[in-house]
């Protein structure tokens, strides 16, 4: 019916915003792959094999620059005229 149709469909795009896909781009390697990344703030990440990157899409959002890192990852980080803070959150 339209009913359950449309219910499913406001279901799905509820999944979609609350789920990292439109708040964040994510990047990955593979075994064996090494990834160089320009993030918006023209810092530069080189990621190592078997890793990923979650970084806001708006990266200047907040007062803080904040990156999620799983794996292993080298920095270098852009000085910002504000001084904002960089952050990196691993486990």
């Amino acid at each position: 019916s339209i009913a359950a149709t449309v219910i499913l469909v406001v279901l799905g795009l509820t999944w979609l915003w609350h789920s990292d896909y439109f708040r964040y781009q994510i990047y990955t390697t593979q075994f064996g792959e090494t990834k160089t990344i320009l993030l918006d703030d023209n810092s530069q990440v080189v990621l190592n094999a078997h890793s990923s990157l979650k970084v806001p899409r708006n990266l200047f959002a907040s007062t803080t620059r904040e990156v999620w890192l799983t794996g292993e990852g080298f920095f270098s980080i852009a000085k910002h005229a504000t001084h904002r803070r960089f952050m990196v959150h691993t486990d």
